[in-house]
């Protein structure tokens, strides 16, 4: 059970990183985690990068509004 909170708070975290402009922290406590620091180490283990570089590497001209709480 605890593996899929984990991949789904991420998996949410890595749609608000690519369609929103919201700041990662702001993204951290969004997607259920109240440390940035935590959450950018649950999701560099997940994803082998940070946040922010996740961001760098998957946004190009997105819309950026940020979409309904799930």
């Amino acid at each position: 059970p605890g593996q899929i909170i984990r991949r789904t708070r991420i998996a949410y975290a890595k749609h608000l990183l690519t369609h929103t402009r919201m700041m990662v922290r702001d993204i951290a406590q969004r997607a259920g985690y109240e440390n940035e620091r935590h959450f950018g180490e649950v999701f560099a283990a997940e994803e082998n990068c940070s946040p922010t570089e996740y961001r760098r590497k998957h946004v190009a001209g997105v819309n950026h509004q940020p979409p309904s709480d799930p």
